[in-house]
């Protein structure tokens, strides 16, 4: 007898809510959004892609993005087949080979957001969406994607 996962009983959207239980995640973060910002198509640049696949369903490209706590959003070209995984969500004119999905709750400062919920999971000093971009609030400053703190260079 085969494992529960070899079986094919398990559907992804079983296998996304035991990662819930394992992963820590908030459940929203399992829900996936297209992306509505404009986008520039074309090839992103490698340090923004986690992995990429070849002949592979869109059902099978959310499952690998949901199943990677590290993956943020991914694009499915349906000429191809072709499927693109990212660490990021991006941001308006990021360049992507087709419009992207990406997973709710989950931003870093500087991608695109849709309300401060986006924003306050991953960042820490209280990231706050301004203009539809994750930013630091009024008096700090990024110090990297992650962390918003006092502006080293600000006079006393």
């Amino acid at each position: 007898m085969g494992s529960a996962a070899g079986s094919g009983w398990l559907t992804p959207l079983v296998w996304s809510g035991l990662l819930l239980v394992v992963s820590g995640l908030p459940p929203q973060s399992f829900v996936v959004h297209s992306a509505l910002w404009h986008m520039t198509i074309g090839q992103p640049d490698q340090s923004e892609v986690l992995a990429s696949f070849g002949t592979m369903s869109e059902c099978d490209c959310l499952t690998k993005c949901l199943t990677r706590e590290d993956c943020l959003s991914f694009s499915h070209v349906p000429t191809d087949q072709s499927c693109t995984l990212y660490p990021v969500r991006g941001n308006v004119d990021s360049p992507r080979p087709e419009r992207i999905r990406y997973r709710a709750a989950l931003a870093y400062l500087g991608d695109w957001c849709s309300s401060a919920e986006d924003c306050l999971l991953l960042t820490s000093g209280g990231g706050v969406c301004r203009e539809n971009t994750c930013s630091c609030p009024e008096g700090r400053v990024p110090h990297n994607r992650t962390t918003c703190g006092k502006n080293a260079h600000r006079r006393r």
